[in-house]
């Protein structure tokens, strides 16, 4: 799907290297969606590059992680969280390398739109933080 509206701190950005289409979506990115009503499922993948992990990294020099959360979003601009995730292949092995799955369960009781967004992770740091996204699908699942 295409998004309705974004915003990217650092503007969007692809790469086509390797044959794989990813989207840049570095803290801050916010991705707005229109969506029926139902149950849905995203999926789609994450990739940190290892250098953003690198063993050699100081501590304060390695991504802290990206929150990737999922919200409605209501007729005055409110948020309600549908999903959320932190991606940390510091803290977290099984998100490390590439194209890392990511899906998403969430029900929408009204049409509407939702927005996937991209922050910075527990300690607030964009710091290495080159997350890259896969090929996106929101399937219905009702």
């Amino acid at each position: 799907p295409q998004p309705v509206r974004f915003f990217s701190t650092f503007g969007p950005a692809l790469d086509e290297s390797g044959g794989q289409t990813r989207f840049g979506a570095h803290p801050v990115t916010r991705l707005i969606f229109e969506l029926p009503a139902g149950k849905h499922t995203l999926r789609t993948t994450l990739q940190l590059p290892d250098a953003a992990y690198a063993v050699d990294l100081e501590p304060g020099a390695k991504t802290d992680g990206v929150e990737v959360v999922l919200y409605v979003l209501g007729p005055n601009g409110e948020q309600v969280q549908l999903a959320r995730r932190l991606f940390d292949p510091v803290n977290n092995p099984g998100d490390r390398g590439n194209q890392r799955p990511l899906h998403l369960d969430f029900t929408l009781i009204h049409p509407g739109e939702v927005e996937l967004f991209f922050g910075p992770g527990a300690a607030g740091r964009d710091t290495h933080d080159w997350i890259e996204m896969g090929p996106l699908q929101f399937l219905r699942s009702d």
